[in-house]
């Protein structure tokens, strides 16, 4: 974390801001996480959480904050993507599951509360760690807190999904 709060220093210092909205920069390969997320199981998936986005800042150090959250949000684009398709999956499962039981509590609604309240917790909460920064570091303050959160949840999700319904 040190030295991600040094590159966001740096980053804060090094010029302006192009759009937040930036598109994956040139240092950032998707590969890392996929390889990275193959090679491990269940819990130690975790390892992967900020993996491609630190070998992206290696090459964002001397660019502006905006470089720096790009890496970050690039990997929150993966891990969002990894995310939807568990939730995918527990809302075919939670379905079928109401389907069948039609007198019984109804899955889909909890996941879908429990889904709307975590994205409301993610957004407060990351603006929230944001607000410990200054000027353009704030933004990718905001992107790695937002990169972190879904990562979890992506997994947290996955392996409610593997639980259910196995690899």
């Amino acid at each position: 974390m040190a030295v991600v709060r040094m590159a966001l220093l740096a980053a804060a210092l090094a010029g302006p801001a192009a759009a937040q909205d930036a598109p994956a920069p040139d240092g950032y390969d998707p590969r890392v996480l996929d390889a990275c997320h193959a090679a491990r199981d269940g819990e130690a998936r975790a390892d992967c959480i900020g993996i491609a986005a630190s070998l992206c800042l290696e090459g964002a150090l001397n660019g502006t904050a905006v470089a720096v959250a790009a890496c970050y949000a690039a990997e929150g684009a993966q891990w969002q993507a990894r995310l939807d398709e568990a939730l995918a999956a527990l809302r075919a499962s939670a379905a079928a599951t109401d389907d069948a039981a039609p007198e019984g509590p109804r899955r889909a609604d909890a996941l879908e509360t429990a889904q709307s309240s975590w994205a409301a917790w993610r957004e407060a909460e990351c603006a929230w760690f944001a607000q410990g920064f200054h000027g353009e570091a704030s933004a990718a303050a905001e992107a790695e807190c937002a990169m972190e959160a879904t990562a979890r949840r992506a997994l947290s999700l996955d392996a409610a999904r593997m639980a259910e319904q196995g690899p």
